[in-house]
């Protein structure tokens, strides 16, 4: 009986002596964020990716979207006839969000239904 008490203080003594696993590297801090000079570079970027997220949709965007604030809302174009009056009446839909997030020193747009994410090129973002 004795070598089994031998072997199992070994087995607890030695259990407690590895070495702690190794922490995962640092994420790099996310927030949300404005565009803080926006340019044409920045603005083409912008366009492209709202454009991809909307599935290669024509998007027409203000000078100045994510320049206030970190969200912006698309919603559909509506088509008009003669008198200017909507061809397809009320739209129930509902309108489509994106969030510009800062993350490292990456500005990322976000689509808030899927999370999908998009990193603009020639943009320089600040935090919130």
């Amino acid at each position: 009986m004795r070598p089994y008490y031998v072997a199992l203080t070994i087995a607890v003594t030695t259990a407690g002596c590895r070495a702690p696993d190794p922490s995962p590297p640092a994420q790099p801090r996310e927030a949300p964020a404005r565009i803080a000079a926006p340019t044409a570079e920045s603005r083409a970027a912008l366009k492209a990716a709202v454009g991809a997220a909307l599935n290669g949709a024509d998007v027409t965007l203000a000078d100045d979207a994510f320049v206030h604030s970190s969200l912006l809302v698309v919603g559909p174009k509506v088509v008009r006839d003669a008198q200017n009056n909507p061809i397809m009446g009320r739209d129930l839909g509902r309108p489509i969000q994106f969030e510009l997030l800062r993350i490292g020193e990456s500005c990322v747009l976000e689509l808030r239904a899927t999370g999908e994410r998009w990193t603009l090129s020639h943009t320089q973002c600040v935090a919130e």
